[in-house]
Order: C-alpha cells, then structure tokens, then sequence
C-alpha cells in the first residue's frame, strides 16, 4: 500500500477525505523528526509542525536544522527562514540580475541529450558505477523551467542538466518544447570554466 493510497483509507465523511495531506519530515539518514496528517497543504495547516521542530532537537542536544528541501521554493522560502533560522547562516544570495558575464563551456566539455528511458537509466547505471567508499560519485545539476513572460508564472520542470566528467547530460522532461530553446551558453551558468566537475 502506498501513502496515497493509507491516506484515503484513513476516513471520509459524507465521501470527503477527513485528511487530504500527510507532511513528514526526516533527518539526513532518514529517521522521521515529525509528521501530521493535515486536511489541506496550506502553510498554516503544516508549518506549525515544523515550528515545533527547533525546540525538540535542542531539547534532545541535536543540532539545529541546516538544510531543507522543500518542492515549492518560492512559496515556503519566507516561513522556512523564519522557522529554522540556521538556513540563513554563512548564506551568500545570489543577487536577483547578474552582473557577470554568461559563461561558456569549455571546448573540451561535450553536451549530450539523453532523448529516452533506455538512455537516461543507462547513462545513470555507468555514473553510479563508478562510486566507491574511497571515491564517491559527485555531480552537479540544474533544472529549467517554462517562463510565461506575461505573467512571470513558471511551468513544471522541462529539462534537467546533469554534469558529471566533463560531460552534461539532458534529459528533456516536458517533450512539447524542443531542445533548441534552451541555450548551450546558459548550461553550467554556475560553473567556473577551468574547474572541471569529477
């Protein structure tokens, strides 16, 4: 049974989900922190619970939470900060329009486009081969996202870059927008050009 499926077995009255959302949340290996059952995905639904966090891992003498995930950013960014205040330390923003000149690739880095299921699983089975306990896999990615120029709104994920040996890879994920509209200068916009990624 997934957790979909556990949360709509939990209860309904009159055909409605007393519960429509199941919030977690976990330590870096996995060990669940808190979780509540909410019946919307709304900030004041979830995010009490998480405010509760800070207080219970200094209680118990762990350290403060440094480092969140979260599927939504640019909603949760604010409450997030004000909730656990260790993610603004040592935080450098990156500001809003960059003075610096686009990056290029440097000419002995190649783009290659994985265009299907076969060739973006075989591709990801090679790089984590090559992991071991004395030298871990380490790569860096990106993701870009549609833009309504009108009115700023993004769309979901439509390509996804991932480096890895001097080599990126695309995986186009939203198929009706051609490769071609993303620019090749704006791959590895965050990248220095002579330090390659291993």
């Amino acid at each position: 049974m997934t957790l979909k499926q556990a949360i709509r077995r939990i209860g309904k009255i009159h055909g409605v989900l007393v519960f429509a959302s199941l919030q977690s949340t976990v330590n870096e290996i996995g060990e669940c922190r808190a979780m509540t059952l909410t019946s919307t995905k709304a900030h004041d639904q979830f995010m009490p619970v998480l405010g509760r966090i800070p207080k219970s891992l200094a209680m118990f003498g762990h350290c403060p939470t440094q480092v969140v995930f979260t599927d939504n950013v640019l909603a949760d960014k604010r409450e997030l900060e004000r909730i656990f205040p260790e993610l603004l330390k040592d935080v450098v923003p990156v500001p809003e329009y960059s003075t610096m000149e686009p990056l290029h690739l440097p000419d002995d880095w190649t783009i290659v486009p994985l265009t299907c299921t076969h060739q973006v699983n075989m591709q990801m089975n090679i790089i984590m081969n090559h992991h071991s306990e004395t030298k871990p896999v380490i790569t860096a990615f990106d993701l870009q996202f549609p833009v309504d120029d009108t009115t700023g709104i993004r769309g979901p994920v439509a390509l996804i870059q991932l480096a890895y040996e001097k080599t990126v890879y695309l995986i186009q994920v939203v198929l009706s927008i051609p490769l071609t509209m993303f620019s090749a200068t704006n791959i590895l916009s965050l990248f220095q050009p002579d330090s390659p990624i291993y």
